[in-house]
């Protein structure tokens, strides 16, 4: 009997965990569209199994219905809603979960299977149970959000909203990182890669940023640029915010933070960028100009979402290219961590 190398081992779990970082990209879009179409709450039971098959027959879809019927979002916003609408709404939920469960099965599947076969090095195998375990709680804080706007609410806790997208976030960084090294955990001594770090923690405070504007529908107020109601530094910000509950609904700082911050995130990758440039580091030098281009991108992209008051087109671009952003400066710590200077 022939054994595969550990380099044919390495490829395709390489390729593996690539094609699961695809699937979690696809998930974090339908994910948007679920948020921004307000379909969360349209499914009230968590079913692990039977969640998988959606209603079929006309009296299926009575039920679920008349569940939905009993929640605060239906009583005080939808309270209209005909069962057509409602099928509209549910599928992109149930969409949302059945992605989530298709990521999860090829994640643990295939996994096992390396790992009955003895395939995966010790290292890399660590840093796979991490992997699985965050996604379990990520499964679990999903529901744990949609709890929350089943009683006495009629949408979803911004910070568990926060916390769903930031884990989800840290499960897509952890599998691009093992998917570029699955071989080794490699440790160096001397790290060229502070900055590019920094650049990743500041994208990901931006996205979660985005996610309370998300969450708050801050997007949807004070609809101007660059001046807020005629103002660069409103002056009635944080007058509201006397405790952490009352900061979830201050929709003025909420929106200023982010707009304050989105500068802040430009700013530093020009710097960066002309740094790089200035002291001639070749390496990783096309995610560079690729980063700077889409951090522009995104801040104009933000800036018409704004203006257009967060009209669903721009706000799930804006929110698609927040990914794609993500997935490259991950790609770009890992290229400078280890010196290897390509796409």
């Amino acid at each position: 009997m022939s054994y595969l190398t550990k380099e044919h081992n390495s490829a395709y779990i390489s390729t593996w965990l690539k094609l699961l970082c695809l699937i979690i990209f696809v998930l974090f879009v339908v994910g948007a569209i679920t948020r921004l179409t307000d379909a969360g709450l349209s499914i009230t039971e968590w079913e692990p199994i039977m969640g998988i098959i959606p209603p079929l027959l006309h009296s299926d879809w009575q039920v679920v219905f008349e569940k939905y019927k009993l929640i605060p979002e239906y009583l005080l916003v939808n309270s209209e809603m005909t069962l057509d609408e409602f099928k509209y709404i549910y599928f992109w939920e149930w969409l949302h979960r059945f992605l989530a469960r298709f990521a999860g099965l090829f994640l643990f599947i295939p996994f096992i299977i390396f790992l009955f076969l003895g395939k995966i090095r010790k290292a890399t195998r660590n840093q796979l149970i991490l992997l699985c375990l965050l996604f379990l709680l990520q499964a679990y804080m999903g529901w744990f959000m949609v709890q929350s706007g089943l009683v006495q609410r009629v949408d979803v806790s911004s910070y568990r909203l926060i916390i769903h997208l930031g884990l989800a976030l840290i499960v897509l960084a952890l599998c691009i990182h093992i998917s570029l090294h699955p071989a080794r955990l490699i440790v160096r001594k001397k790290s060229y890669a502070y900055g590019a770090f920094l650049l990743m923690c500041l994208v990901y405070i931006q996205i979660l940023l985005g996610a309370f504007v998300a969450g708050t529908h801050a997007g949807k107020v004070y609809n101007t640029w660059p001046l807020i109601n005629d103002v660069w530094i409103p002056d009635d910000m944080f007058k509201q915010v006397n405790s952490l509950e009352d900061f979830a609904t201050d929709t003025l700082t909420i929106q200023f933070m982010h707009r304050v911050f989105a500068y802040i995130v430009l700013l530093y990758v020009i710097v960066y960028y002309a740094l790089h440039s200035f002291l001639k580091k070749r390496y990783a030098k096309q995610t560079m100009l690729l980063i700077l281009f889409v951090t522009f991108s995104q801040v104009i992209l933000g800036i018409l979402t704004l203006l257009n008051f967060s009209t669903f087109n721009f706000a799930l671009m804006h929110h698609i290219v927040a990914i794609i952003l993500f997935y490259i400066v991950i790609y770009h710590y890992n290229a400078v961590r280890n010196r290897e200077g390509v796409i």
